[in-house]
């Protein structure tokens, strides 16, 4: 038997009858199926290509349940493994869900209807308000003061945290203002036009080492980014469906001796979340007890 790891199929991957004596019956475990497999795409197309008889085992845990479905493509489920029985497995840790502070969001509620005032006048695009500096450095102020505090609380100084922006331009604002501050080691990573694939390997690695204490981003690192020590995750605006789980379950991973990962929600996550959570034990309810839940995410207790 052999075993192989395939990241990529080229044009060329199709099978070839061996020219020797041998019976092959691939097998091919599948991992991040989540992904939507588009019709003008060329992945699924070069994977079903690559060997017509293989036998196909589709792995992920936000399985796509919308207009296009996972199982429509790769077939029902044969295993459901649910994340109170990861959690109680010791692979996940559980989510806590922080609000943010009255005061806080009274103070940030009052710059942008002075902004706005701005907006009406023509002096700012309305696009650019969460990226205005009179909004972005208030908002540092509290990343840092939490982070701060975290770290101290949680009696661990190596733990990261990741600032999920509303926009690339509030992404680029936000570390802009970190870096111009000093308190902590930041690094923005937003796409891969204007840096290597190289460049931005090394800002996650460097993360992942602990030389980088705060990871500032739009869209990318919100799935498959594996970091233990990422325990504090600032969520700026709402994301849907699948991809709000995935988002949310980048601080699950057990890191020392701690019990959570946190979610600071800025942008009032809690109806979206219900929603998505709702959906999938629809989606899943075959088998699954009444206890169970896609993704597990409590309130902090005050």
């Amino acid at each position: 038997m052999n075993v192989v790891n395939i990241q990529k199929f080229g044009d060329d991957a199709v099978t070839k009858d061996p020219d020797y004596n041998v019976s092959i019956q691939r097998v091919y475990f599948i991992d991040e199926v989540h992904r939507d497999y588009r019709a003008e795409g060329s992945f699924l197309a070069r994977l079903v290509a690559s060997d017509r008889s293989a036998i196909m085992f589709g792995l992920t845990g936000t399985p796509l349940i919308g207009k296009v479905r996972t199982k429509d493509l790769f077939g029902d489920y044969i295993h459901k493994y649910y994340y109170n029985q990861s959690i109680a497995d010791g692979y996940t840790l559980r989510l806590i869900r922080e609000g943010i502070k009255t005061e806080y969001k009274l103070q940030l509620n009052a710059v942008l209807d002075k902004l706005d005032d701005e907006v009406q006048k023509g002096l700012i695009k309305k696009k650019d308000l969460t990226c205005h500096e009179n909004y972005v450095k208030p908002l540092v102020d509290y990343i840092e003061e939490d982070f701060i505090g975290s770290r101290l609380l949680l009696g661990d100084r190596t733990i990261g945290a990741m600032v999920v922006a509303d926009s690339s331009r509030q992404a680029q604002a936000v570390y802009e203002e970190l870096e111009a501050r000093g308190t902590f080691r930041a690094a923005l990573v937003l796409s891969t036009i204007g840096e290597t694939k190289e460049a931005l390997k090394e800002k996650r690695d460097a993360f992942k080492r602990g030389e980088v204490d705060i990871l500032v981003v739009y869209n990318m690192l919100l799935t498959g980014f594996d970091a233990p020590r990422l325990k504090k995750l600032y969520l700026g605006r709402v994301i849907k469906d699948h991809s709000l789980l995935q988002c949310l379950t980048r601080v699950n991973r057990p890191y020392h001796k701690l019990r959570y990962g946190y979610v600071v929600d800025f942008a009032d996550i809690r109806a979206e979340f219900d929603k998505t959570n709702q959906a999938y034990m629809a989606e899943l309810k075959g088998g699954m007890s009444s206890s169970s839940s896609p993704v597990s995410l409590r309130p902090k207790r005050k």
